[in-house]
Parts: structure tokens; C-alpha cells; sequence
């Protein structure tokens, strides 16, 4: 009786919310490849069993039938969700809604949902008022995310998933028309409101292309071979590669030393900008502090040197002492 329970929990676990489809076949696979032996016959009468229990359906594609959640389906959570947790849900739906993108939002929506219900359900009054007492600020200013079709999104996810080369229809602001890319991805990268797509488009390099993902106008999946160097690593390319991302001016990190004015200090002191950073001394005379920290050499440096205005005095190096003026 326990291991039919744990199998078709098991089972529940691999089908997907609509529009997603899986078949039965594949659900078979994947449990196999669990180490959970099953039969067609047992896989066919579990799925029956549970569709009555569940809202869970079945569409008939080809021969086979191809399985999912209703779209309407309330989250179904074992263990149930707690009430940390579903503050820490509601915290989060604050806080991306202007950094995700639609899809992905809308993929979360559930979870979403289930921890409001959650945290208006608490016996307690003052537990049930706990949604009203949260609220999260986005530092600067707030940007929503640029528009990325969703089947678009699920082909790029499932290529870069499933490791198959795709071909993509691909806008760039200097080209009048599209172009066609084939490429290997192996990647997605979120900048701010922005994410992106990293892949291979020529198998005689180890330096992938970058590709916004709301440019990306068609994606169609091709018969060619999957092209990714062994030795690739998304985080060094990030880290050491990257400067698009990074907007590295060069690759060697210097020491900064500042004074800045007592308010925006705390702020900085509370938040270091390099784990080596420190206070050399307060100057009580002039309300400033003197810190020094070693930090990379990048466009966001300087963008966040010149938004604090004349609280902020740089000290050294002399060379970025006059290019800030």
C-alpha cells in the first residue's frame, strides 16, 4: 500500500500544468530512470485512478494520450505550505514582478496564490493580517521587463533542457531584417529586467554568442549536432568573459580609497562593496568617513560614484580621481 501511495505521487510529479503535455510513455521513462519499475498496464491504471481523485486529464495526440494539470488546478503541496514559507513566497511575487519576465511570473502564479491563501487563511488574527504588513521598495527606478513571447521561451528552455541545437530568427537594432542563427544553447543569463540567451553558433570556437531573448522572433527545432566545448563554464563566462554583463573596462581589480558624507556611509558600511573592505578613520570635523576596499574596474563603479554627487570624494587612484572631475 506504501509504495503504490509513493508511485503515484511519484506520477503526479511528472505532469505538467496546461498548455504542457507529457505522454504516458514519457512518464513511464522518467520513472524508470528513478529507479521506479512499472508496467504500461499499472502506469495506465494509476493515471486513471488519479485523474479521478485529481484534476488531471488527458488529451489523445497521434496514439497516445498526453497528460496534465488543469490550468485552473489549486497547488497541491506534501508536506502542506507552511506559513514561513509562504510569506517568504509573497515577499518573493514583490520583489520579481518587475524582474521576471511575464512567463515566468505566470509560471509561479500558483504558488503565488496558494500563499496568500495560506497566509489569510491562519486561524490567528494577527497571523492573517500578516499580508498586510509586507510590502517590498525596488532600489532606483523601477523598470518592467521587455515582452518574450512564451512558446518562444519554452522552445529556448527546453533546447537548452534537453541539449539540442535550435535554429532561431534573431532582430538586432543596426539590421533592417532578421537573421538566422544555429545554435547550441547552453545558458540564460537575467540582467536586471533583461534576460538572455548564451549558445554556440559555430562549432570552431569556445566564445558563445549572447542573445536577448525578447529579440528572438522564432525558434524551430533542427536535426544538427549539439555544440558545447567540455571545459565551457557559464560562470566563468560570466565572471571573466562577460563584460557585456559585467561592463569591465578591464580585467585587473585596484584599491579605492573615499571619503563619503556620514549618511550615505552607514548605508555603505552596513552593505560593503568588497569583503576587504574597511574604515580607515572618521573625520568628526567634517561628517565624512574614509574607507578603503578593492574593487573591479567597471561602468557600474562609476555610475554608482557619480549618483551620490558631491557626498562622495575619491582619494585614490589619481586616474579615477580626474576621469570622475
Amino acid at each position: 500500500m506504501e509504495s503504490t501511495s509513493l508511485r503515484r505521487i511519484q506520477i503526479l510529479q511528472q505532469i505538467p500544468r496546461d498548455p504542457g503535455r507529457v505522454s504516458t510513455s514519457e512518464i513511464r521513462n522518467r520513472l524508470e530512470a528513478s529507479g521506479e519499475e512499472i508496467t504500461v498496464r499499472t502506469l495506465q491504471n494509476d493515471l486513471e485512478i488519479l485523474s479521478g481523485m485529481f484534476p488531471i486529464q488527458s488529451e489523445l495526440i497521434g496514439r497516445s494520450n498526453h497528460w496534465f494539470w488543469r490550468a485552473e488546478a489549486e497547488m497541491v503541496d506534501l508536506p502542506g505550505m507552511t506559513a514561513q514559507t509562504a510569506l517568504a513566497f509573497f515577499m518573493a511575487e514583490q520583489h520579481l514582478s518587475s524582474l521576471l519576465p511575464p512567463d515566468a511570473m505566470m509560471a509561479l502564479e500558483h504558488h503565488f496564490n496558494k500563499a496568500k491563501e495560506v497566509l489569510r487563511g491562519r486561524s490567528a488574527e494577527k497571523q492573517s493580517r500578516w499580508i498586510d504588513k509586507v510590502i517590498t521598495i525596488p532600489s532606483g527606478i523601477k523598470r518592467y521587463p521587455p515582452e518574450v513571447d512564451s512558446e518562444i521561451t519554452d522552445l529556448v528552455y527546453t533546447a537548452l533542457m534537453e541539449e539540442k541545437a535550435i535554429l532561431i530568427q534573431y532582430w538586432k537594432p543596426d539590421l533592417e531584417e532578421e537573421k538566422e542563427y544555429l545554435v547550441s544553447p547552453v545558458g540564460v543569463i537575467q540582467r536586471d529586467q533583461t534576460v538572455y540567451l548564451v549558445g554556440f553558433i559555430k562549432s570552431y570556437t569556445n566564445h558563445p554568442n549572447i542573445f536577448a531573448m525578447h529579440r528572438i522572433e522564432g525558434v524551430e527545432f533542427v536535426d544538427k549536432p549539439y555544440n558545447c566545448p567540455k571545459e565551457f563554464s557559464l560562470e566563468y563566462f560570466v565572471n571573466q568573459e562577460g563584460g557585456n554583463f559585467q561592463f569591465r573596462l578591464s580585467d585587473k581589480k585596484f584599491t579605492l580609497e573615499l571619503l563619503m558624507e556620514y549618511g550615505p556611509s552607514i548605508s555603505l558600511e552596513e552593505s560593503p562593496l568588497s569583503l576587504d573592505q574597511e574604515i580607515i578613520e572618521y573625520r568628526e570635523e567634517e561628517e565624512r568617513t574614509h574607507f578603503k576596499m578593492t574593487v573591479e574596474d567597471t561602468m557600474q563603479l562609476r555610475a554608482w560614484l557619480r549618483s551620490y554627487g558631491g557626498q562622495v570624494e575619491v582619494i585614490s587612484p589619481s586616474w579615477l580621481r580626474s576621469e570622475l572631475g
